[in-house]
């Protein structure tokens, strides 16, 4: 690297990287250094009990049938010996597993009445609880105002001018309208311009005012026409004082 020209930085960034790997190597080396240790470890704890055990295993194995013949039958019968104590003992330990287990079972019918007339009284309990009047409530709102509309569906900007107009119990002028059209794009964000705003207003007030008869419409003088709901009007068609704008 003689000819190679490196700046201060990257000098120092390839001897931090070349001291990472060192320490690595380093690491490495231990961990098997140590693995060799332990291996050389293992080996001379195990080999030198191994042979003995086994020297003595065969000495035993064929030193035992040369001698004695009579052995046998006496390990016969230490065996049946024990063989029946053992069949006593399992017997006395299987009748004391299910001793008790026959009485768990007297227990048992019992919690199962005790859950099932808890569960009644929970449903006794829970059987009075009235919801359906709300409901009827709701039911009767829809019904008088579907019958204010002559059961049409209003749009959005139909109701926003009857909730105008009820809310505030004064007939609107074009400007008033428009003003309330503006709050409705500025509260959904519609981003409708004036333009659009107007439009949808006009065609809701023809539709209400004209095709459905829900508003009544009068002159206003210099602003056009005014609009009111159609029960304010007395017979002739005039908007009663209280109502006027």
């Amino acid at each position: 690297m003689q000819g190679v020209k490196l700046t201060d930085q990257e000098v120092a960034e390839l001897m931090i990287q070349y001291e990472s790997e060192i320490r690595k190597l380093r690491f490495l080396i231990d961990q098997k250094k140590q693995a060799i240790a332990e291996l050389k470890a293992i080996e001379t704890v195990s080999v030198p009990v191994a042979r003995p055990a086994a020297a003595t295993s065969t000495k035993a194995a064929t030193t035992k049938p040369k001698g004695r013949r009579g052995r046998p039958a006496k390990k016969k019968k230490t065996e049946t010996a024990q063989n029946g104590q053992v069949a006593e003992s399992k017997s006395a330990e299987v009748q004391a597993e299910t001793s008790p287990a026959k009485k768990k079972r007297v227990g048992r019918p019992r919690k199962a009445t005790a859950t099932a007339s808890t569960k009644t009284k929970a449903k006794a309990t829970a059987k009075p609880k009235p919801k359906a009047k709300p409901a009827t409530k709701s039911s009767s709102k829809t019904t008088t105002k579907s019958d204010s509309t002559g059961g049409y569906r209003l749009s959005d900007w139909d109701t926003m001018i009857l909730d105008g107009l009820a809310s505030r119990q004064k007939v609107m002028i074009s400007a008033d309208l428009l003003e309330l059209g503006k709050k409705k794009v500025a509260n959904e964000n519609l981003g409708l311009d004036e333009k659009q705003i107007q439009g949808k207003i006009n065609r809701s007030l023809q539709k209400l005012a004209n095709k459905r008869g829900v508003l009544s419409k009068t002159d206003y003088p210099g602003k056009g026409h005014a609009y009111g709901l159609a029960e304010w009007a007395d017979p002739s068609g005039e908007i009663r004082k209280k109502y006027q704008h």
